[in-house]
This record gives structure tokens, C-alpha cells and sequence, in this order.
């Protein structure tokens, strides 16, 4: 029930106390219930998105099935770890842990975890840059997909293929994979999964040039985004949208569609997206001849970025402050389980671990701290070649008897 619970967005959070309780009651139950709670408890609180958090479980789930040789379920430990890191941004420990779940489908015989390890292995390792293993893993799904017939299954991998292809530069076989997905997906009326399909090929369509296009499917992503009320995709769309009407020199369509998606990024605090559109507004408005009006939404970009780079380095070092509560937490879940020999065993083996791993997380705020300082050296030095730039163009245009004007670079 915790499982079935933690799917639906709508239930996630009752998801998380409903494990808590079942992890109570397994207390005085035998391992394998106990293993079962530690699962449900750490699928809760990855689908709550606390990754860390889900490790620590996932872990003590494990460590109960390797005991118990229990090779299926530990093969979903590996399977669902491996989502987790990849939510983490550590691609290559979810790649490790996908071949793991991997190594155990293949012993197991289970088509379908083959086929999703596969798929899963392909799109970490996209996620990595790592093109020729993703096209590698991904085609390898692909057929095991076709020899099931499962439509959904080739439906997604023809999807990801497309992204692949399209990011290594082969923008025809991307857009081919693309429109395979879309087929398969239009004929199982797969309307969310369509949605992002949509918006890919519109994507694509217009870095080949095919604005009309590219215009198409962006409108028909767009439309979908707004029925299912994803604000957020509906933004993103947006601004593509009005990059396309840039490019067709259509400035006030441009202005408009930028509008909207500005609104709805501040609406969510969305400050990448934010400053991209913003980044956009100024273009068109140039574009439009409104010097003035795109210097001073130029500048108000300029801003945003600023805060972007120093909100991300803030970040880096809290992090690092984190993995230290996480380590704590690791701690006193292992004391808990410290009832028999072989669990004190296990303790003495997670502290060793622990201590390395503190000098690991040493040395990377070491170098956090140097990613900060060359960070801020980098962006104080930009700062100034942008004023001394920006002050040799306001001299110009003040011979010229103009306001302002200002000069920018399209941004994809």
C-alpha cells in the first residue's frame, strides 16, 4: 500500500507516515518483513524526492536480501538505486547500479528488468555524455522491447534515441526516432507521454531550420501542456515558441509568447528559465528597434545571472553540509540493528566506509571552494569587460543622438 501510494502524486506525502508505521510493527517480525518496510520506506521517500534520505533505506533493505540470497528483490534495490542517483546527478554510480540490477536479470531470466536496465543504462549514460554507450544500451532495449511487443516500452526507447542522435549532431536520424515515437505513442493515445514528444520535435525542427514545422508540433505541445496544467512545461514551450517567431523576424509575436512565459517563471521562481526568457525579451525587442526597452530588460538579465552563479555556489557548499547529516542518519539506523553479531559486524564495516567517505567529501569541499573563488574571479572579471563594452556602445550611439542600444547574442 506505501508503494502503491507513493505513484500517485496526490498520496505521496500519507505514503511516507503510512511506512513509518509499517516500520514499527516490523520491528518484532522476522527479517524478511523487516526488509520489505526498509523498501517501502525508501520507494516513499524517492518518489518524495529526499534521494539521500532513500539510499539509507535502500541500503538496509540490501544488506537483509544479500543475507537471505534473495536475488529478485535485491534486483529491485539495484533498479530503483540507480533512479535515485541519477536524481543526484551522480550518473556514474547509477550507471553501476543499473548494471547490477542488470547482472541480475540476465541470472533471473526477467525480459521486462532487462529491457528497462537496458533502457535506463542507455539514458544515464545520455544524461553522462557518454553518446556511443547510450545508442549502445538503448538499441539493445529497443530489440528486447520489439521481440515482447511492448509498444510503450519501443514508443520511449525510439523517444530517447531521438534525443541521443539529435545531441551528438545527427539531427535527421534524431528527428526520424522522434517521429517513430510519436506514431507509436498517437496510435496508443499516450496523451502525457505525446506532450513531450511534441516538444522535442518542435525543438529539433527548428535547429534544422524547419520553422513551420518546428512551429506545428511547439503549438500542439503547448496546447497539451496547458490542458494538464504543467505551468512549468508550458513556459518552456513558450519561449521556444519565441525563439521560432525571432528567427521569422515576427518580434511583436516573439514579445508576446516571452510575456506569458516570463510571468509564469516568476510565478514559480523558476530562475533558469527566468533568465533565458528574459535573455530572449531583449532580443526581440531589439529586434523591434526598442533600444531602450531591450537595454533595460538586458540588464535585468544580466542581474539574474549574477544571482544564478552565486546562488550556485552557495549550493555546492551546502551539499557537502548535508552528506554530513546523512552520514549521522546512517549511523543511528545501523545502531538499531546492532542485535546480533553479524549486525555489529555490519556497523563496524558502515563506519569504516563512513571515514572514507569523509575524506572524500574533504577533499571535494576543497574543491568546491576553488570552483567558488574562480567562479566569483571569472564573473568579476566579465562584469567589467560587459561595462567597459557597454560604455565605448553608449558613446557611440550618444554621437548618433540615440538613447541606447545594445548588442546580444541568440541563445539556444
Amino acid at each position: 500500500l506505501t508503494k502503491e501510494l507513493a505513484d500517485d502524486p496526490k498520496t505521496r506525502k500519507k505514503a511516507d507516515s503510512l511506512a513509518d508505521i509499517g516500520l514499527k510493527l516490523s520491528k518484532s517480525l522476522a527479517d524478511s518483513f523487516q526488509a520489505e518496510m526498509y523498501f517501502a520506506k525508501a520507494y516513499s521517500l524517492y518518489k518524495n524526492s529526499s534521494f539521500e534520505d532513500a539510499i539509507i533505506y535502500f541500503d538496509s533493505a540490501a544488506s537483509i536480501y544479500q543475507t537471505k540470497k534473495a536475488s529478485s528483490d535485491l534486483m529491485h534495490v539495484f533498479l530503483n538505486k540507480g533512479g535515485v542517483y541519477s536524481y543526484l546527478g551522480n550518473y556514474p554510480q547509477a550507471i553501476e547500479m543499473e548494471l547490477e540490477a542488470l547482472k541480475l536479470a540476465e541470472e533471473l531470466n526477467d525480459k521486462r528488468v532487462i529491457n528497462a536496465t537496458n533502457s535506463n543504462i542507455g539514458w544515464f549514460n545520455y544524461l553522462n555524455n557518454s553518446y556511443e554507450a547510450a545508442k549502445e544500451y538503448t538499441f539493445l532495449a529497443l530489440e528486447g522491447y520489439e521481440e515482447e511487443s511492448d509498444s510503450v516500452g519501443m514508443g520511449q526507447s525510439f523517444n530517447n534515441l531521438g534525443a541521443i542522435f539529435a545531441q551528438s549532431g545527427d539531427l535527421q536520424t534524431g528527428v526520424g526516432h522522434f517521429e517513430s515515437s510519436r506514431e507509436i505513442r498517437e496510435e496508443l493515445g499516450l496523451e502525457r507521454a505525446l506532450t513531450w514528444t511534441y516538444n522535442n520535435l518542435g525543438s529539433l525542427y527548428y535547429m534544422m531550420g524547419e520553422y513551420k514545422l518546428s512551429n506545428k508540433y511547439l503549438t500542439k505541445a503547448l496546447v497539451r501542456f496547458q490542458i494538464e496544467g504543467n505551468r512549468i512545461g508550458e513556459a518552456t514551450t513558450l519561449t521556444a515558441l519565441a525563439s521560432n517567431y525571432y528567427t521569422l523576424e515576427k518580434y511583436t509575436l516573439a514579445i508576446q509568447e516571452n510575456k506569458k512565459a516570463i510571468i509564469i517563471a516568476k510565478e514559480f521562481q523558476y530562475a533558469e528559465l527566468l533568465s533565458n526568457a528574459l535573455s530572449n525579451q531583449s532580443e526581440a525587442y531589439a529586434g523591434l528597434g526598442d533600444f531602450k526597452k531591450a537595454f533595460t530588460i538586458q540588464l535585468e538579465h544580466e542581474a539574474l545571472t549574477d544571482s544564478i552563479l552565486n546562488e550556485n555556489n552557495s549550493t555546492i557548499i551546502a551539499e557537502m553540509q548535508e552528506k554530513y547529516e546523512v552520514e549521522k542518519k546512517e549511523k543511528l539506523l545501523l545502531l538499531e540493528q546492532t542485535k546480533t553479531a553479524n549486525q555489529e559486524k555490519h556497523l563496524a564495516q558502515s563506519e569504516l566506509k563512513i571515514s572514507n567517505r569523509n575524506k572524500w567529501i574533504y577533499s571535494l569541499i576543497g574543491g568546491a571552494l576553488a570552483l567558488l573563488f574562480l567562479g566569483l574571479f571569472l564573473t568579476q572579471r566579465n562584469k567589467a569587460k560587459a561595462k567597459a563594452e557597454k560604455d565605448e556602445a553608449l558613446l557611440k550611439e550618444k554621437a548618433k543622438g540615440l538613447a541606447a542600444i545594445i548588442q546580444v547574442q541568440e541563445e539556444e
